[in-house]
């Protein structure tokens, strides 16, 4: 998602949100030689110009931040109330 190339190796990360920057490899010493070699090549690298983050714009912390300062910092986030 930073425009640079990513060889996973391996399945845990199966099935997860990903960009167009990643390539999946198994084990495999000849298939991670391939993926390097694809994710190096000039025409993969300029496949990823302006490729969409699926993570978001970058700005959550900001978003996070404005949201907090709404919330009034009193006695009220102390009580516990118990719900059973």
């Amino acid at each position: 998602s930073f425009e640079l190339p990513v060889v996973n190796i391996g399945r845990r990360q199966a099935g997860r949100m990903q960009a167009g920057n990643v390539l999946n490899v198994g084990h495999e010493k000849g298939a991670i030689l391939s993926a390097i070699e694809r994710a190096l090549s000039s025409a993969f690298r300029a496949g990823l110009s302006g490729l969409q983050n699926p993570y978001g714009d970058g700005h959550a912390s900001e978003r996070i931040l404005e949201t907090l300062s709404t919330i009034p910092l009193d006695e009220r986030l102390l009580f516990k109330a118990l719900a059973y």
